[in-house]
């Protein structure tokens, strides 16, 4: 794999250097680095990839212009003086803001130095082929701030002179002074250059019309007349006769065609030579002004940009350089619980009073509430079976990695066993520690969950609450795409992964006090009883509307989470949790044309392919958060079901027990599958995923009494264990939970 830099690295690293929380911005758009030092905002384009000592060197430097050029510095010239004599202005400056961050840093000037070795043996500066005396002076002004300890390069007694107070300049009014010298000295060398060649161009255009002129005069004088030569095209035999041989060859003549078609196709601006010296100054066209353009700064602009990085490749060769999001930038992404509920709707909303009459209104919200309290209690007689089944679980494994130790004293109520049972020592039962668990679930909020978003959160209500009966620590987020953050500025580098569309609702908290934790269950249960079949999204925040389905998104952003949950709660596992029904959207900016994503994540680089980017991200985070994920699908449909049970045996090459797996699927309504998309353990759940607890009933049939009848208790027993089995299936998120963690 081909190594590339950590760009989030090389962010902290100009933070750091300047001292400050500056912004900082890697942009594919630019092909050279600015400091915008009024919004203390430092933009990097995509430098070719010659080491970090380069890249260092390089942010070391744009870091220089934030420490020591003022705010209104460059604006204040380009106010007063011409745009196109700027370079001056930046190689002089350039010189300054180098020195003094190579004395702010102690390991700057070794940085610097081993930098400039490797563009100097690159050619950065396009210098190899030439001979440096000959370049203009602020050419050889440039190399000498940039490389001079590398490089010999020459300069006079007076350019020296000029240097060394460039070198020793102290602040920026030093820096424009400085210009005014060196730019009317390198005007005057401009000049002096043209006037030295202008003579010589003059004396061989003379030459070469003189050469002209006598070649005219000697064939119109030789006398020789050919004109009958050429009017003959036979000879006296009838034959043909060949033409006299010319002086021009025919691949000369070609020659001069190719050139003449060339010249024509070029770009006229190409052949304007008006005012141009060999020194590759050029002045206007009265000849009263001469531009100066350093070339050895243009060459080092654009050797440094890759161009790699923004070409327009092949959709199955491209591969996208990208930064992991900031914790800056996926906070804004995050809405706290308090903001949740703080931007949800009362009850009494839900029955708008335009809509309804007064009596029903107060009737449907009294209604309401009474369902809810009903619900409530449902909810905590299925918790209370859930608990126990967990603590029994939870005791099995004590009591299964159980180990009994003697000591060395005697267990006197033991000794008169010593004939026969040498157990008679006191013993101490060691019972293993069952390991401690967080939760942290990702409740998809797209449109297509509306359906199943009812039976979605019921099961989430339900789990919540175990949770906080037996003391698990968790929390619980929504997840979507839609538009509530448009008023929110959730700007950020166009090189990072885009996060812009995410929207991450926390709906609940083991944080949550007693009081929020029963208004947050309330209004959620307001929220699925007023649901019929499809989910109503009455009462919800503007943070919970369906959109779409952000999943990349929510496990790049879960890195953060995660980190936050365990500050907070230092358990031993952590499962992570995502209920979903389709396939997320790509977080690449340029998904249309990319097959790749180069990124570093946790000092490590890797790669991700857009066609299998949820399941990378999914491996990423469990290799890199060292936690446990699950994963529960619920499908549109029936059809959609069976479809996707074909893709996890796909996944997990076991295609041949495609059609087992179909029919336990069919039977039970939920197939489970381990290390299949990336999930540790990934549930593929019916389409009809209640949880509707029914009632036992049982009648014996012709009146027979049970209790005197063991043909009828039979019957009572196996429909008894039928209704167990029907409702652990309705309840199958809940058991299945209850098993992972137990």
């Amino acid at each position: 794999m081909e190594k590339i830099l950590d760009l989030q690295n090389q962010s902290s690293l100009a933070r750091l250097l300047a001292t400050e929380n500056i912004t900082v911005t890697h942009q594919k758009s630019i092909s050279t680095a600015y400091f915008d030092v009024k919004n203390r905002i430092l933009g990097l384009p995509i430098w070719k990839d010659q080491g970090k000592v380069v890249y260092d060197m390089l942010v070391g430097h744009e870091v220089s212009h934030a420490l020591f050029t003022p705010v209104d510095g460059f604006e204040k010239f380009l106010e007063k003086e011409d745009r196109k004599y700027f370079d001056i202005l930046n190689i002089i400056e350039d010189i300054r803001i180098e020195r003094l961050i190579k004395l702010k840093y102690a390991g700057m000037p070794r940085i610097f130095n081993g930098a400039y070795k490797t563009l100097v043996e690159s050619d950065f500066f396009n210098i190899a082929d030439k001979d440096i005396s000959e370049l203009c002076f602020l050419d050889r002004l440039n190399l000498r701030g940039k490389i001079g300890t590398i490089v010999d390069i020459p300069l006079n007694e007076k350019e020296e002179e000029l240097y060394n107070e460039c070198y020793a300049a102290k602040t920026f009014e030093d820096v424009v002074e400085l210009y005014h010298k060196i730019k009317k000295f390198a005007q005057e060398e401009a000049k002096d250059k043209q006037e030295e060649e202008s003579p010589e161009e003059e004396e061989s255009e003379e030459e070469e019309s003189e050469e002209e002129e006598s070649e005219d005069t000697s064939n119109s004088s030789s006398g020789e007349d050919t004109s009958d030569e050429d009017a003959s095209d036979e000879a006296d035999d009838g034959e043909e006769s060949h033409s006299v041989p010319s002086d021009v060859s025919d691949e000369e003549k070609e020659k001069a065609i190719d050139e003449l078609i060339a010249a024509l196709n070029d770009d006229p601006s190409e052949h304007d030579t008006l005012g141009k010296d060999k020194a590759g100054d050029k002045s206007d066209s009265h000849g009263e002004d001469i531009i100066l353009e350093p070339k050895t700064t243009k060459a080092l602009e654009e050797n440094l940009v890759d161009a790699e990085a923004s070409k327009e490749g092949p959709y199955h060769t491209r591969v996208d350089i990208a930064m992991w999001p900031t914790k800056k930038t996926i906070n804004k992404h995050i809405i706290g619980y308090k903001e949740v509920m703080a931007a949800r709707s009362t009850i009494e909303e839900f029955f708008p009073a335009d809509y309804y009459l007064p009596e029903e209104r107060v009737e449907y919200i009294s209604k309401l509430r009474s369902s809810a309290i009903e619900f409530k209690k449902t909810t905590n007689k299925k918790v209370g079976v859930l608990a126990r089944e967990f603590e029994r679980r939870k005791a099995s494994f004590q009591y299964s990695r159980a180990q009994e130790s003697r000591r060395g004293s005697l267990d006197v109520n033991k000794l008169h066993r010593y004939e026969y049972d040498d157990q008679i020592f006191q013993s101490v039962m060691q019972l293993a520690d069952a390991k401690s668990h967080g939760m942290i679930f990702f409740i998809d909020y797209s449109g297509s969950m509306s359906y199943v978003l009812r039976d979605v959160l019921e099961h989430t209500l339900n789990l919540v609450h175990f949770c906080k009966k037996v003391g698990i620590p968790f929390k619980v987020y929504s997840f979507t795409s839609n538009y509530s953050l448009d008023n929110k500025d959730v700007s950020q580098s166009d090189m990072e992964l885009d996060m812009q569309h995410l929207v991450l609702g926390e709906l609940f908290s083991s944080e949550m006090s007693s009081k929020e934790y029963n208004e947050a269950f309330e209004m959620v249960s307001f929220q699925l009883l007023n649901s019929n079949g499809r989910f109503s999204q009455q009462g919800i925040s503007s943070f919970e509307h369906l959109g779409g389905t952000p999943l990349d998104h929510t496990l790049i952003a879960a890195h953060q989470i995660v980190d936050e949950f365990r500050k907070k709660n230092p358990v031993q596992k952590l499962n992570v949790i995502v209920l979903t029904d389709g396939e997320s959207h790509d977080c690449s900016r340029n998904s249309y044309r990319t097959q790749q994503i180069a990124i570093n994540v946790a000092g490590k680089q890797r790669k991700i392919a857009q066609r299998s980017s949820t399941k990378q991200y999914l491996q990423l985070l469990k290799e890199v958060k060292g936690v446990n994920t699950i994963g529960f699908f619920l499908p549109e449909s029936k059809k959609a079901g069976k479809s996707h049970l074909r893709s996890m045996a796909f996944d997990i090459n076991a295609t041949d027990k495609t059609d087992a797996w179909q029919k336990k699927y069919n039977k039970e309504n939920h197939f489970h599958a381990a290390k299949c998309f990336g999930y540790d353990s990934y549930f593929l759940l019916s389409n009809m995923i209640g949880i509707e607890d029914e009632e036992f009933d049982f009648s014996s049939t012709d009146g027979k009494s049970i209790s005197e009848n063991k043909s009828e208790q039979n019957k009572l027993a196996k429909s008894f264990a039928k209704h167990n089995v029907a409702n652990r299936t309705n309840r199958i998120i809940m058991t299945k939970f209850a098993e992972i963690i137990a």
